[in-house]
């Protein structure tokens, strides 16, 4: 019987795709990209949300927002939390025998400790938003940025300390769950020794340039992209350590090791919205043990909701019976077959403005439930960047009807009420 793998699940806020392996040419990401040269590089992978918790929720529980209680903000000034921390992935690996560690930021609970980790000692108070900054005895508010300096290590220092679990973890037999979290790439970017990043240029995404306001693009987003790209490169400087530290302790051939993003980048038509920017992810494995390994890309139509069921699938981890993804193991190198019935829609919401939405290769439905209701349909093979509306364009009319259906036979699996009002 195969050993299970040690687990690492890397996530940083906010980045979206902006990696050099992901085709952006102006970041220096080389630790990530190596990471995807030797691994499995996911190009379709969505998320369940455009906004930090109810995505890493179903990431860790493969369960959608709704069903897991996690649809909004998770800390003690949001108040959204699971109806169940024990379906948290950290609580399944423990009950299988993993000696389970945190380290660095999470954003799925208020009280780290109702997960299932056996130490949390290297792990941050989450700064996130202004109203987590403390006031001064004068009576003055920090800044977020002198909160985070106050509050968290940055990603080296983080990574530094996880290396020091793995280069002792080397000597132990039992395998070890790790879930590591960077603060960066959220802003504020120029925190903890982070400096503007536009050695290569700055690149903004297609979908950032829908506007033809040349002189905005310069002078503002350029800028803020450069802080963005210096953020990046203090996490692939983590993730460095952390792959060196496999390599020094002899487990990097044993230990499945999982990047992720949790939404899109804060850029417009990104965080916050719908739209590709927004939901579309980097997602990369390597196991080589376990045959993922080799360099190759997966184009396959995923959801991050799916990561448990594939889990469970190629590490022999047992996992609660309730979870809502589809295993992709099949689609992974050395994977047996073919999946009868491969993941064709993926789904996502924003729980604070009422906004959902379905997604095929070909369309996209975005619906707004808010007090002014509206319905957007895209054609993706025509309109990748989602520039024209066509949800009142009568040849579109059996495709918005058929993505109407998917997106409500989602909303009812889910027990989502916003139909009924």
């Amino acid at each position: 019987m195969q050993k299970k793998p040690n687990i690492i699940i890397i996530t940083t806020h906010d980045t979206g795709r902006h990696f050099g392996c992901y085709g952006v040419p102006s970041v220096a990401t080389p630790a990530i990209d190596r990471l995807a040269g030797e691994g499995v590089r996911f190009d379709n992978m969505f998320a369940t949300s455009s906004i930090c918790s109810p995505s890493r929720g179903s990431l860790m529980t493969g369960r959608y927002p709704q069903s897991n209680g996690l649809t909004g903000l998770a800390g003690k000034n949001w108040g959204s939390e699971f109806n169940d921390t024990k379906q948290h992935l950290s609580h399944v690996l423990r009950d299988a025998g993993y000696h389970t560690v945190f380290f660095g930021h999470q954003h799925e609970t208020a009280e780290l400790s109702t997960l299932g980790f056996d130490d949390i000692s290297g792990a941050h108070r989450a700064m996130l938003t202004a109203p987590f900054a403390r006031v001064d005895p004068g009576g003055k508010p920090e800044s977020l940025a002198d909160g985070c300096k106050r509050s968290s290590k940055n990603a080296p220092e983080t990574a530094s300390d996880a290396s020091s679990f793995i280069k002792n973890a080397a000597a132990k037999e039992m395998p070890f769950f790790m879930q590591i979290g960077f603060f960066e790439t959220h802003t504020p970017y120029l925190w903890g020794g982070c400096e503007p990043d536009d050695s290569k240029g700055v690149y903004l995404p297609p979908y950032t340039q829908s506007t033809a306001d040349t002189v905005w693009q310069d002078k503002v987003l350029g800028p803020h992209v450069a802080g963005l790209q210096g953020s990046i490169r203090m996490v692939d400087k983590a993730v460095e350590i952390i792959l060196n530290a496999l390599d020094a302790g002899g487990l990097a051939d044993d230990t499945l090791v999982l990047f992720t993003v949790d939404h899109g980048p804060e850029l417009p038509r990104a965080k916050w919205t719908m739209s590709d920017g927004g939901i579309r992810v980097a997602f990369i494995m390597r196991w080589p043990a376990g045959g993922i390994a080799g360099g190759k890309s997966c184009d396959q139509l995923l959801s991050n909701v799916d990561f448990l069921p594939t889990l469970a699938d190629i590490a022999g981890v047992p996992i609660p019976k309730n979870v809502e993804g589809r295993s992709f193991a099949w689609a992974l190198p050395g994977g047996s077959g073919t999946c009868e019935k491969p993941r064709d829609t993926v789904y996502a919401m924003f729980s604070y403005v009422h906004t959902y939405c379905a997604r095929t290769a070909a369309y996209k439905i975005i619906r707004d439930f808010s007090e002014t209701p509206s319905t957007e349909l895209y054609d993706l093979r025509e309109d990748p960047l989602e520039l024209r509306d066509v949800a009142y364009d009568a040849r579109y009319a059996g495709a918005r009807a058929d993505m109407e259906a998917r997106l409500s036979a989602w909303l009812d699996a889910v027990g989502d009420p916003i139909e009924r009002g």
